[in-house]
């Protein structure tokens, strides 16, 4: 299903700006639909799910005829944006920020991953998962083990199950190096990574630390860049911080992301160098050593 959040936020853009070219301010059109002020504030944002007769009514008030392509479209994408996913139903329910998240990756037909110090949600075993939960919950962080563990692998099955969707994944050579869950559960971790190198719908990517990065601008957080098959969604970036996750969909935003990606995959290792490297600090691991593992 295509994103219900993405949806809302290019339902949003698009109900603002007929709204401006009909020379209307918010006010006088909620005036105009017998709404509120918020209620056209929350469609502008994408802060709520739109009331799909809400939406109507305020495309009948701005010019836009019922049956016309231009009605049908905005339409379907209202009731795109008013749908209910996986993430929200009693079983996941509590699975906290991973919701938006898999939200965000629902539709995603590419998905570009770039992580600096962790493995990836995507691609992270579920003892990895479980381990890094223990540290977590260990520094007082409340939340639910089971439907974190639970979501996180069921956001895995949702882009395994359908073969037309593509991830490209950019690790920063410490997120291998640096041991942030016991050393068996790395060691786990690693192999996996390595049966990961020749998946059809997976390219991987390490960035040795000694790369130079001179011509574009620093990553300072982890990302993850989604794009969808309707060329009218915008391209989504998640920026993956320690409170709470942030989304850009403006183009000035996205476009430096964009280009970073596309720098950080130009100097990182090739899938031959990427296999050697995993397959040598898998051995390093295993044989209880911590020093630097090259190329």
């Amino acid at each position: 299903m295509p994103s219900p959040y993405v949806r809302r936020l290019r339902l949003g853009n698009e109900l603002r700006d007929l709204r401006k070219a009909a020379g209307l301010t918010a006010d006088q059109l909620a005036r105009r639909i017998g709404e509120s002020r918020l209620k056209i504030s929350r469609l502008e944002t994408g802060a709520r799910k739109p009331d799909v007769a809400d939406v109507m009514k305020v495309l009948e008030t701005l010019g836009i005829d019922e049956g016309t392509d231009r009605w049908r479209e905005l339409v379907r994408v209202a009731r795109d944006a008013a749908a209910r996913g996986w993430w929200e139903t009693q079983s996941f329910s509590d699975m906290g920020g991973q919701a938006r998240w898999a939200d965000v990756e629902s539709g995603a037909t590419s998905m570009r991953i770039y992580e600096s110090h962790l493995i990836p949600g995507l691609v992270q075993t579920e003892s990895y998962v479980r381990a890094r939960n223990d540290i977590v919950a260990g520094e007082g962080a409340v939340f639910n083990h089971a439907v974190t563990v639970a979501g996180r692998l069921r956001r895995q099955e949702e882009f395994t199950q359908k073969p037309d969707r593509t991830m490209a994944v950019i690790l920063e050579e410490q997120a291998i190096r640096r041991l942030v869950v016991p050393r068996e559960v790395m060691a786990e971790q690693l192999q996996h990574l390595i049966g990961l190198v020749e998946h059809d719908q997976i390219t991987l990517g390490i960035v040795p630390v000694e790369v130079e990065l001179l011509d574009v601008r620093a990553p300072r957080a982890p990302f993850t860049i989604c794009t969808y098959d309707d060329p009218h969604d915008p391209v989504v970036v998640l920026l993956d911080q320690v409170a709470a996750s942030q989304v850009l969909i403006e183009p000035d935003e996205v476009g430096p992301y964009l280009r970073l990606f596309d720098r950080l995959t130009a100097v990182a290792l090739s899938s031959e160098d990427t296999l050697t490297y995993l397959v040598r600090a898998l051995k390093a691991i295993n044989s209880g050593t911590r020093s630097r593992t090259r190329r």
